[in-house]
């Protein structure tokens, strides 16, 4: 047995007016059941509407900035850009977030936020055997390589430290910051300076990433599987 999905359920002071909404500006699929009650959907995702006559409290008045239904996304980016082209009214902007996810809102006929967000940052297994070479020399050899899914860039590869040939590591006094990870340090290879990048101490959002280290892919050959 295991949960397969969440619906908020949001009250509706007018189904029809709530329905079309979510179509016309929002890209649902509305079905009406009776008089008081109505799910729009989108892509196997539902929220709840049950019609009232009591007075509508959006969550926003009760908490500063609080949503009534967040639904995540794979693309918000694309997603964003088609509410915008639809003539939606954007509640908040699309932004990277600090609770690490990229997310814009709007607000329904009724009041309540919607939000749409996607995490910044994805790390899954590997699962496959990743070795990293300079030339002919193996810098890293492992079969429990992780690969981070950051918005706007291509995946990366990251060995654990103990995975990496610690032999042929120079020490390097370059740094660098990247807000969504913290501050990056870096390791040299042979002829190949600051090949190498690792974050001793990631901000929370990034802490998986600790003890984890990433190659520029135009200094060194990374073979996946095999």
């Amino acid at each position: 047995m295991r949960f397969t999905g969440v619906s908020p359920v949001l009250l509706s002071s007018d189904l029809e007016r709530s329905i079309a909404f979510y179509e016309q500006e929002l890209g649902f699929t509305g079905e009406r059941y009776g008089d008081d009650f109505a799910i729009v959907s989108r892509d196997g995702q539902s929220i709840f509407l049950a019609r009232t006559e009591a007075e509508i409290v959006p969550h926003w008045h009760v908490v500063e900035k609080m949503w009534n239904a967040y639904v995540r996304v794979d693309h918000v980016d694309a997603y964003y850009e088609e509410v915008q082209k639809r003539g939606s009214e954007i509640d908040y902007e699309l932004y990277d977030a600090p609770h690490g996810m990229r997310e814009f809102g709007v607000t329904d006929p009724d009041g309540h936020d919607v939000a749409f967000g996607q995490p910044i940052l994805r790390w899954e297994p590997a699962g496959v055997r990743v070795r990293v070479l300079a030339g002919s020399e193996t810098i890293a050899d492992t079969v429990h390589a992780s690969v981070l899914y950051e918005i706007g860039h291509e995946p990366v590869y990251y060995i654990p430290e103990a995975d990496v040939r610690r032999d042929l590591l120079e020490p390097s006094d370059h740094h660098t910051h990247c807000p969504r990870k913290g501050d990056a340090s870096y390791w040299s290879l042979p002829g190949i300076p600051n090949a190498i990048w690792y974050y001793p101490e990631p901000i929370a959002a990034a802490a998986f990433i600790a003890g984890h280290v990433a190659f520029y892919r135009q200094h060194v050959t990374v073979e996946v599987g095999g």
